[in-house]
């Protein structure tokens, strides 16, 4: 049975940090390696970390340079064939997730293994589509808390501590589009992400970063020039909406746009 290292970073989010390890620990499949990564939380959130530390096989509470640099930390520590990140917040659909993908499955010359996600917003949730992995240029085609990477792999292939925003895209472009990595698509919903994470946040600079990195690859390409360009004027467009709009007419939209699907 392979171990599987589980990594968690958080920083001052006591709350999140505790539901999703809670989650963590309810799995059912035998072989786990637990490591969490805190940036030196002031809110309480080591006390969490102390209070499980029996089941922890790792953790540090340090300054990080980024998120990144704290996701590389932990696939340092990690020590198990296929490493999962599940960070603050984010929670494993069932209890039965690990074991349903690693229990009666052996996946050999893959590297990366993608699952289905649920998306959850304040007040509803809906389930997100994975995209065509040929059009991974487009950005990302499915989310990071539904896979398994190859711990051999990623260790080879650390996150760019300098792209402070979509390290991770980065990272999966770079993979599939020019390393031509072996993947395998699960059949198994993995992960709930909450909506509102970093590249959320800041999505407008998170397109542009990703723009860049295509662009470095495909040199001037018409075709992803105009893709980009399109989907940046959309979500100014977007920001804009938000901004003038009430908060709760906003949740009124996009509950209409995601809600049904």
């Amino acid at each position: 049975m392979d171990k599987i290292s589980i990594v968690t970073v958080v920083l001052n989010r006591r709350e999140e940090f505790e539901k999703t390890i809670e989650n963590i620990f309810c799995q059912t499949y035998d072989n786990l390696e637990i490591i969490i990564i805190d940036g030196g939380s002031t809110d309480g959130t080591v006390d969490v970390i102390k209070k499980y530390d029996h089941k922890i096989a790792y953790w540090v509470s340090e300054p990080d340079k980024n998120i990144y640099h704290a996701m590389n930390k932990g696939i340092i520590k990690s020590t198990g064939k296929w490493i999962n990140f599940m960070n603050a917040g984010d929670l494993y659909y069932d209890k039965n997730v690990i074991k349903n993908v690693f229990e009666n499955s052996d996946y050999k010359e893959v590297d990366l293994l993608i699952g289905n996600s649920i998306i959850a917003y304040d007040e509803f949730s809906r389930k997100y589509q994975n995209g065509n992995l040929s059009e991974i240029w487009k950005g990302a085609r499915f989310i990071h808390q539904s896979c398994f990477i190859n711990t051999e792999f990623q260790r080879s292939n650390l996150y760019n501590e300098n792209n402070d925003i979509s390290a991770d895209f980065e990272f999966f472009f770079n993979s599939i589009e020019i390393s031509k990595i072996k993947t395998y698509n699960l059949n198994h919903v993995v992960s709930i992400f909450r909506a509102g994470g970093l590249s959320d946040n800041r999505r407008i600079e998170a397109l542009v970063a990703n723009f860049k990195i295509v662009q470095n690859r495909f040199r001037f390409s018409p075709r992803v020039f105009s893709f980009y360009i399109f989907i940046i004027l959309k979500e100014i467009f977007k920001f804009v909406v938000k901004m003038v709009l009430p908060e709760n007419v906003v949740k009124v939209i996009q509950k209409h746009i995601h809600g049904n699907k």
